[in-house]
This record gives structure tokens, sequence and C-alpha cells, in this order.
């Protein structure tokens, strides 16, 4: 077979650029900037994008192109079989002589021997996922953390498919800030393409365009796809076709490229396959017909089973096709010479990605079911050996079905493609699953066959006893719907959180056992809701606003529709159209208007009342398009600097002309002035911003002010007033510029590494944010660190309510609220990943969107709670009898009387150090307590303060009766009122005391054990016998329990009259041999006693239904236990502010989220308080959860609700609706 010569094309055809194309490389230039400024600000640069963008010829040619050769010096790496040894292979080759082989070293000799840094551009990164071995992996992340962390003039690029950008998370653990200086390669827009076009025929000799407008718009109809898109390769390609079509017809130069041409060729939607084709059977003509299937064979061994490039070497090539050498070196030459095949020294590959997908598709229906059917098994493997080899992730039986289909074709593919040591553990896999799965089937078959014998006895049971057989088919249906009750309250966790709570509220009604319980505190407590779900009718919502004024919200839909909703998610109006893909979409400020500026660069303006769009000016070369707070006017910047005022009322729009062309230019927040960045006038302005600011007023004639930065600009925004500029600079710091006193502050920064993208401030500038990696970062006015506050997952966003008091931190599907104090303050949970969060103008509403296109309005004020804010933190409260009043005792020493809606009815500052606050039923009498017990009694009516005799002992819990002992051990009883009620007629001294809830109960202690029990009804005081670790009064008063020390602890009651009811021998001797009781009490119902021991992680509640002592298991040492006032649950607090509730068998029902200080119920159960720092919160106690959620939550809505959520998760709610769905599959 003779090889025709070469034909020389003046197109790149589908080869990358390289630094030697600068002359020829266009369309780009926004990229190439966007790639050197994440150049400066790092060493390691993420490049991602779809195949065929162009990612390679930015990295190698549109960087050489930015920045002169005499700053850098590049050097482009392919796996080429193992990156480590390619990485070396590369560095040695620059070096004349070296001894080492150890890639950080070799580097810094690079280094040197070049005199300029180094830039390693890790090339179809893909390859490292798709061909290497996990210990090529893992070396590759410990290299880049091992460069990262040098002091090496050495940057990296790392360049990869889209569509593999996820392996990349796995390297997180190394590298934190991996995804923090990340760039995508967006396919190409009509107007760079056109820009490549002209570009690439101005710099051929030999080449013509005629009648330029007419035929680069021929070209480009011709290649749109049917998705609107284009593809770079294409485009190449049938660049290349009009050349040979006309070269053909006239060989002398020059050639010219007319729009008859570009009609002749026409339209080819797929011109990369046709291309392919046409190669392929030049070349099979020319051998004879048994050879013919070679041509194929080989493409296809160039591919691998996931449609990507494979490199071959001669001898792979042999192994794997079996095709002979004699027969391969021709063939190979023609693929060669046809641009399919690309030759690097002994290594071939197909010459683009893009040919690999062309090739892939052509393959046969069968081969394809193989591929996929690998592909599925490698990816079950990879997810098996990371989570240790978990028997749940071993392949099902329909995978294995698939594989036995295609057993032999399977094992082959594997053995060609993967060394023998993997191919080997892919089928061990294989094998590992069928041997488990028979071994379930076995069992199921055991497990079957007891059921049958089971149901023959049962069956033979009913028919004599059909009672029987009712019975038994109304325990089923119970069972049935228990058990699908409790499959509901499990697929709740992935329901948004107002279906959550409605769900799980009416499987608690129907039963409310612990775990629907647990489900239904959790979803209540822990999770905020949503006042709104803004739907478009099923179309993904993929933008949102806010107006100016707040009044109004922008809902951009995934169908080009814009939608204007009020405040509160109310429709106001149908939508518009706009067409085009968005640059950008804003609403004005009365919520009547939107402007919106689309690809490649037009505006449009359209009213959302009158339903009318138009196109503002002609100008398609516009970058920014900002709209004034007022709505009247609209700022926009274009391709040349200058800046155009274009009014919303239809006027003429005025250009400012006279000032000087602008890289960056917007309104400060009144609208009052406008902020702009001047563009350099040097030869490296493309790469370089200015430093200078300039600050004009709102219609760009006179100069206010200006200012000269350390670095160049990035971006600048102004505050409210216009006092106030945050600045970003080129080298990732951050300065604050008062205007007033003309002084620039830097932020301080904790660590040098740290580059702040974004940071947010409040209105008035005085309190700034911004997360790095894991971390959030709050400043004060002067740029001093206020504040950090870690996550154990990457941070997407923060955000500064405008008082500044409250900032909205994004972690994956949640949005945490933290206060000023980084207090925890609620969560707001989605189903999917939150794209977007963000407070409305006023601070009193947030507005989310998830990247699954749903979007979530939440009022600031959680309507479950009622809050009481403090300036400080709170150390005690006490709550009246009703609820109706609560007393709060501050670090400050203040006390605040607040009413149940939350206003401050009463407050008084104290001179001295208070402990503890109590309050009478109507809180017109306030107990005051200082560190030193002394007791203060402060009368609100006629504002007096009275020293009460002695230091409080104890107080009842209707805090009716006050006990307080003198220093002589005298005790005195107090009423609400302050005044004394009665004394006791045994002395106080050296015993500890507790009085009965109604007060009128007294019990002692003293310290070698002895009990002393005094009623002011009878009078009298009874010692008890035996030595008591601890004692305690029934809730009626009843009874006197005591903790028994002897051989072992018993439980021993007694009555009013001291003679004894009951002993419980607890058979243990952990309670009171050598240990400190903290706490001792009985429950409301009188069946529970609980009981603390200082120091230790666990409660213990012993119960007289069963005789046993439960322990409740802590992490931390458990500070603080009460039951409920209804006995049914036990809160605890352990060290470091975690609360928990449990059930009485000892389930946990609640884990609070965020540290709780205090906590108390109110007698009737109906309110719970918590105190986190400076709030104290009042809640629904959990009997009152269902009453509130009828109340807030309509019945109609809640049915809409459960209707949506059965069809959404597919629920089955009733067994006879299960027997009718089950008759009909």
């Amino acid at each position: 077979m003779s090889a025709h010569p070469p034909v020389s094309s003046p197109f790149k055809f589908l080869d990358a650029y390289t630094a030697a194309d600068q002359s020829r490389f266009f369309g780009r230039n926004a990229e190439q900037k966007r790639l050197v400024e994440l150049l400066f600000r790092s060493r390691l640069i993420l490049v991602y994008g779809p195949s065929g963008t162009g990612k390679t010829s930015l990295v190698q040619c549109g960087l050489a192109k930015a920045i002169p050769a005499s700053d850098y010096f590049s050097m482009p790496i392919r796996r080429r079989g193992d990156l480590r040894q390619t990485l070396v292979t590369t560095l040695t080759g620059m070096l004349e002589e070296t001894a080492t082989t150890e890639p950080l070293a070799l580097i810094a000799e690079c280094i040197r021997y070049a005199l300029r840094p180094i830039y390693l551009l890790f090339d179809q990164l893909e390859e490292l996922f798709i061909s290497g071995t996990a210990e090529e992996q893992t070396w590759f992340a410990g290299f880049l953390k091992a460069v990262d962390q040098s002091s090496l003039a050495c940057k990296i690029v790392l360049v990869i498919r889209e569509d593999f950008l996820a392996y990349l998370y796995g390297f997180e653990d190394q590298l934190p800030g991996l995804f923090d200086f990340r760039m995508r390669v967006e396919p190409m827009s009509e107007r760079n393409l056109q820009e490549v076009i002209t570009g690439t025929f101005s710099q051929i000799q030999d080449v013509r365009l005629v009648d330029e407008p007419r035929t680069v718009r021929l070209i480009l109809e011709n290649n749109r796809s049917s998705a609107n898109t284009f593809q770079l390769p294409y485009l190449q390609v049938y660049l290349d076709r009009l050349w040979r079509l006309e070269n053909e017809k006239e060989p002398e130069p020059p050639v010219w490229i007319t729009p008859a041409l570009v009609e002749q060729v026409g339209r080819i939607d797929d011109v990369l396959e046709v291309f392919l084709v046409e190669q392929k059977k030049s070349i099979t003509d020319r051998l004879p017909p048994d050879e013919q299937p070679a041509v194929s064979t080989i493409l296809e061994a160039f591919v691998t089973y996931e449609g990507t490039r494979r490199e071959h070497r001669l001898a792979s090539l042999e192994e794997n096709t079996g095709l002979p050498v004699a027969l391969l070196v021709p063939v190979l030459g023609e693929l060669e010479r046809t641009r399919l095949v690309r030759r690097d020294d002994d290594t071939y590959e197909l010459a683009h990605d893009s040919l690999a997908k062309v090739i892939d598709k052509g393959r046969s229906a069968e081969q394809r079911q193989i591929n996929d059917i690998i592909r599925r098994l490698k990816d079950a493997y990879r997810e098996y050996t990371e989570k240790k080899q978990a028997d749940d992730l071993l392949l099902p039986p329909r995978r294995l079905s698939e594989i036995q289909l295609y057993e032999t074709a399977i094992q082959g593919e594997l053995d060609r493609s993967l060394s023998k040591a993997e191919s080997a553990e892919k089928w061990k896999y294989i094998e590992d699953s069928r041997e488990f799965h028979r071994r379930e089937q076995r069992r199921e078959l055991e497990e079957q066959q007891r059921k049958n014998a089971r149901l023959k006895r049962t069956v033979a049971f009913v028919s004599v006893l059909l009672v029987v057989a009712l019975a038994s088919v109304w325990f089923a249906v119970d069972q049935w719907n228990k058990t699908n009750r409790t499959r509901i309250v499990l697929q709740a966790d992935g329901m948004d959180p107002v279906q959550a709570l409605v769900t799980v509220a009416v499987a608690y009604e129907q039963d409310p056992n612990d775990l629907n319980r647990k489900s239904l505190y959790n979803h209540f407590y822990n999770h905020r809701l949503y006042s709104s779900k803004l739907e478009l009718n099923g179309t993904a919502i993929r933008g949102i606003d806010y107006s100016f004024d707040g009044r109004s919200l922008l809902l951009v839909a995934e169908d080009n529709m814009v939608y204007r909703r009020s405040a509160t998610g109310e429709p106001l109006g149908d939508g518009l159209f706009i067409p085009g893909r968005y640059l950008s979409v804003e609403l004005s400020g009365d919520g009547r208007r939107v402007v919106a500026l689309v690809e490649p660069g037009k505006l449009f303006l359209g009213d959302l009342e009158s339903h009318t769009l138009q196109r503002m000016g002609n100008d398609s070369t516009i970058n920014t398009a900002t709209m004034s707070p007022d709505g009247q006017t609209v700022l926009t910047t274009n391709d040349s600097g200058l800046i155009t005022i274009w009014r919303t009322d239809g006027s003429k729009p005025e250009t400012l002309k006279s000032m000087p062309p602008v890289e960056l230019a917007g309104y400060s927040m009144d609208g009052r002035m406008m902020l702009t960045v001047p563009t350099l006038s040097d030869a490296d302005s493309e790469v370089n911003l200015n430093k200078k600011i300039q600050i004009w007023d709102r219609h760009g004639k006179h100069l206010l002010d200006s200012l000269t930065m350390p670095d160049a600009v990035l971006s600048a925004e102004i505050n409210a007033d216009g006092s106030m500029l945050i600045v970003s600079t080129m080298n990732g710091r951050v300065f604050r510029w008062d205007r007033t006193t003309r002084k620039l502050w830097p932020l301080q920064l904790l660590n040098k590494n740290f580059l702040f993208p974004e940071v947010k401030f409040s209105r008035d500038g005085q309190r700034l944010a911004a997360a790095v990696g894991k971390v959030v970062y709050w400043w004060d006015a002067a740029g001093k660190v206020l504040d950090t506050l870690a996550y154990e997952r990457r941070i997407r966003t923060v955000e500064l309510s405008p008082d500044g008091q409250t900032t909205l931190i994004v972690v994956d599907t949640d949005v945490e609220l933290r206060d000023a104090n980084k207090q925890f303050k609620g969560k707001l949970s989605h189903t999917a990943a939150v794209a977007s969060a963000f407070f409305s103008p006023d601070g009193k509403t947030i507005l989310t969107h998830t990247e699954e296109g749903k979007v979530f309005l939440w009022k600031l004020n959680d309507e479950r709670l009622v809050e009481l804010p403090h300036l400080e933190g709170v150390r005690d409260f006490d709550v009246s009898a009703d609820g109706a009043f609560i007393t709060t005792l501050t670090d400050a020493n203040w006390i605040y009387v607040w009413n149940r809606a939350g206003a401050v009815v009463d407050s008084m500052a104290t001179d001295s150090v208070m402990d503890r606050v109590l309050a009478s039923n109507d809180a017109r009498t306030i107990f005051i307590i200082n560190i030193g017990k002394d007791v203060s009694c402060w009368n609100r009516q006629d504002r007096r303060l009275i020293g009460l005799t002695g230091e409080v002992a104890d107080f009842s819990d209707d805090h009716q009766v006050l006990l307080t002992r003198t220093k002589t051990g005298k005790g005195l009883l107090w009423n609400s009122k302050g005044q004394q009620i009665d004394s006791i007629p045994i002395s106080l001294e050296d015993k500890s005391a507790f009085l009965s809830d109604n007060g009128q109960e007294l019990l002692l202690r003293s310290r070698n054990g002895k009990l002393y029990f005094w009623s002011r009804a009878d009078r009298k005081v009874i010692e008890l016998p035996g030595k008591q670790a601890a004692g305690t009064i029934s809730p009626d008063g009843a009874s006197i329990v005591g903790l028994t020390v002897g051989e072992t602890d018993v439980l021993s009651v007694w009555n009013q009259q001291g003679k004894p009811v009951a002993t419980y021998p607890l058979k243990t001797v952990r309670l009171s041999e050598g240990y400190r009781l903290t706490a001792f009490r009985v429950s409301p119902s009188g069946e529970e006693i609980m009981i603390l021991l200082s120091g230790e992680n666990q409660a213990f509640v012993w119960s007289r239904k069963t005789g046993g002592l439960s322990l409740f298991n802590h992490n931390k040492v458990v500070e603080v236990a009460e039951f409920s006032p209804d006995g049914l649950l036990l809160a605890t607090l352990q060290s470091e502010g975690q609360s928990i509730w449990w059930s009485m068998n000892g389930q946990r029902l609640l884990e609070w989220v965020g540290a709780v200080n205090q906590y108390r119920f109110l007698q009737d159960g109906s309110v719970y308080y918590t105190v986190q720092n400076n709030r104290v919160s009042i809640w629904p106690g959990p009997n009152f959860i269902i009453p509130w959620l009828n109340q807030h939550i309509s019945a109609t809505k809640r049915r809409t609700i459960l209707d949506d959520v059965r069809d959404q998760y597919k629920l089955q709610t009733s067994f006879w609706e299960a027997i009718w769905q089950s008759f009909r599959d």
C-alpha cells in the first residue's frame, strides 16, 4: 500500500495551539486575563470544562500570549503511562546532567537552570483517573501538597475534563484549597467565534475571505448544533474542509473562501463523523479485502470502554488487536497522515478526545452495553474498596445477570485494558458478589421454609377458629400500619422542613411511639420552617433577586421566563419571555422593570406590568449592566471601556466619552455616586488592572474622590452612605478605606497564605465577614479579626444581615444562622445543595436557592418561638407559674421583667454581683440572690429593695415559699411578698434542705446522713432511721424517699408520719459508696427516681414498674437533669452546653443543635425555655407541637402538602391502598 504525499493544511485542525501559535490564537481574552489573575493569586490553579472547549490551547498558547516568556518557563506534562516517571523524565530532559530523581529536587534544579519560575502544566489529568492506579493517584496528591507547602518558585496548573472533576474531591483532605482558585472554560460565544474565524484567516497568507461578514455568518450558521451551541473541533474540521474543497478546484494561491463556497459545503451536523468516515474509507479502499477490518480494529483500540482516548506503543497495540506489525505500521502511517492519529516518540494516540467520542458512538449496541457494564463495575468496585469492602456495596443480582450475559467479552476487555492484578481484583469482586448472594438465597430459602412451616400451622389453627383468624387480620393490618409509618418517618429526613414536619406529625398522631416522637421533636426544634416555597409549575428556577426596596422578588426560570413575586412570595402577574443566554438580570427598585444582558452583549429592558420588551441601543459589546436603586437609569460598560447611562423612560442615552475608559464601574448602594476603576493604557493592560479607584457623582460628570491602592484592584464596593469602601486587590488582600478619615486599613490575616475571594459587610460598614475553605472570619471596622468559626465541611458562602447582627453560612444543603457572638440561631435545611442565599434589603427575610432549581423564603424571626434578646449574657432566669412573665438576670447584673410577647415591662440595675433570681407568680416581687447566697427582695410596685435575714437554703417549685438560714442555723420561711411566715423548730446548721413543691413540707439531711422531716401542718420533727446518701420529697408531698447506705444501695420510702412504706434494693453500691450525689428527684408520676453523681457521664433512672436501674449515657459530664411536667421525658444538660431529651426507657429523643446554658419547663408543660448565651427562647412544649402546627398551618394546606409528599415519594398511606396497588401491579 503506497502513501500519498501529505497535503499541508494551514489550519490547526484537531491539534492544540502552542506557544508558537500566539499570532493565531483568538477569542479568549477574558479567559487569558482570568487565568493570569488566578496565577498571580495562587500557586495551584484548576482549569476545567467540557471536552472540546480549548482548555489545552488556553493554558499552552493563551498563557504564553498573556505573560512574556522571560517571566516564566512552562512545561506541559501528560501522564504517558506513569505520571511520576513522565514528570521525572520531563524535568531531567531540561537539565544537562543531574544525579537526582526526586521531583521536588529536580524542580529546584530546573528553576536555577531556567533563571525564572517554572509553570508545570498537567494536561488531560483525567487520564490519571481513567488508567492510573490508586497508588499513583495518592502519590500525585502528596506531590501537589509538597509543592504547595514549599518555597519553590513553581506554579501548577491542573487541566481536567469537567465530567472527571469529582475525582479530585478525594484530594481535598491534603489540599483544602484545591477548589479555591479554579476556572471553568466555557464554550465560546458567537461573538468570540467570529473573532476566531476572522483572526485565523487574517493570519493565513494565501487564503482570503470574500464578503467577510456574510461568509462568517454562514460558517457559524452551518456549524450551530441543534442545542444552539458550537463545538471548536467541529469548526476547525469545517474550515479545513472549505479550504480543501477550494484548493482542489484551484491549487494556485490564493484560496478564496466565498459565501457561495460555504453554501455549497452547506450544513454538516456531524462534520467530525463525516470526516472520520471519509478518511477510513480512503484508507480501507487501498487495502486488500481481508485486511480492511484492521482500520476499525486499530481505531477502536485507541478508545477506552469509557469513551476516552487511550495511548499505545506498537507492542501493546499488537497485543491488544492481535494484528501483525507488518500490517500495523502502514495503517498507522496512513492514520497519522490523515491526522486521525498523533505520534509522540514511540507513543500513538487519537488526535483529539472528540474523535474518541465519535468512535465510541459508532460501536455496536452490544459493545456499548459491554462498555457500560464495565464502567459501572469499575465505579462500584472503587466505592467498595473506599468503604472498606462493606457487604451492602457488593454487586446486586441484576448487575451480576448482565455480567453473566457477556461474561467472556467482559473478561477479555478487562484483561486487555487492565493489568493482570487489577483484572483479577475486579473478577474476584464479581465472584465474591455471587457467593454473597448465593448465601443470601440459601438463608432466605431456609427462612422461607421456616415461614412456610409456621404458616401451615397457622392456617390449620385459623381453620378451626375463625375468630382468631379475624384477630390475626386485624393484627396484620396494625403491624403493616406501624411498619409503614416507620418507613414514612424515616423518609422524612429527605424532605424539605415543612413537608417533613407535617408528615411526621401525622405519623405521631397515629402512633406516638419513641421513633415518631424523636422525629417530630427533631424536625420541629432543630429545623427552621420556611414561610413560602416558590415554584413555577415544575420549571426549575435558575436565578433570584430582591428589588432594592425589598418589596418584590425576581425569579428567572430555566425556560427564559422572568417572573415577579411579592415580598411574601405571592405571584404578581404573568411572566415575561426574554430571549438569549443571560449574562445578568436585575429588577428595578420599584419591582416593575427588569434589565437583562444577554450574549453576545445585548441589553434588553422589560416591563413586568405591561409585558413589553425592548432592546436598548445597538451595541453588542456590552460587558456589564447595573440598574440604579431608583430604577431610573442603567449603567453599562462595553469592550472599549466606555460607560453609557441609559434611561428607562426611553429618553436618549448618554455615553460618557469625557471619562477615561474603565475596567470596572457601578453605583453606590444609595445610587448617588458612581464607582469606577480606569483601564490602563499601556501594552500590559490585558493582564493588569489599575491601582486607582475613582468616585464620581451619579451622572459621571464630577470627580468626587480618588484613591491609589497598593496593588491592582479586582473589585470594590461602597457602603450605604458612601463613607467607606471595601476593596479587593490582585494579591488577594482586602482593604477598608474610610473616606472621612482618609485611612486605609488592610484586613488582619491570621495566616498570610489565606486569600479572601469575597468579603461581605454590614450596611454601616462596621462589621465584615468572609469564608475561606472551612473557616468563617469576622472583622471590626478597623480590620481587626473579631472571631473565627471552623466547620468540618467546606463553606460555600457567607452573608451578613444589613445590621451586621446575623451571619448566614452556607454549608452543602444547610444554611446556618449565627448571631453577633457567633451563637447558633437556627438551621435552614434543604434537600439539595444550596447555590445561593441572601438577606432582604430590610434584613427581615432570607431567600435561598438550591442547585436543583427550588427557591425558599424564610423569615429571620423564627415563628416557632419568641426570643428575648439581651446585650449581655444571661446568668439566670425565672418564669411565673402561668408563664405570663419571665425574669432574667444578666452578666452586667441587670434584672429585666418580660411579658409573654417578648416585651420588657420593667428593669433594674443592682450594685453587687448576683447569682440567682426568683420571681413570684405575678412577678411583682423579685428575689435576688448574690454569690454569697444573701437574699434581697425587690418590690416592683413601691420600687423598694429589702434584704431578708439569712442566706437562701431552698425554695419551693411554685416559688410561693422561700427558706433562709441565719448565721446561727435558724431556718426562716418567707412568702412571695417577702414576708416571714414561719420558722423551723430544728437547727439547719450543717444540714442540706429540701422544700416540697408547694413549700409546706421540709426535709433536712445532716452531714452524717440522718434525715429529718417537718410539716407545717402537724409541726412535728420526725427523725428517719438509717444513714441516707440523699433524700427527697415526692411531688405530692405525701412520701419521703431516701437512698439508704448499706451493704447494697436501697431506696427507702416513708409516709409523712415517718412509717416505712416500701424498700427497693438496687443491688449496687455504685450510687452511694465514695460518690457525691448532685441530684435526687422523684418524677411527677412518682414512678421514677432520677439520680445524678458528681463528675459522671451518666444519669440514672430507677423505675418502680420494672424495679431496674437504667443508665442514660452521655459524652460529657452530666450537670443538670429535670423531668418534664408530665413525666414522659427527662431533659439533661452536659458540660459544653449539649442538651438532650430522653424517653423514660433511655432512648434519645432530641439532641438540641447549639449550646444551651439553661433550660426549664413551664409547670403545665405548654412552654419550654432555653438560655443560649445572651438569648432566652420561648418554645412550645413537646406536647404542644401539634396544636402549634394546627394553628400555623391550615388543615387544607397540610392536606395539600401530604398529597404532594405521597406523589413525590410514592408513599402508601393505608393497608388497603397497598393491597389495591399490589393487585394492580
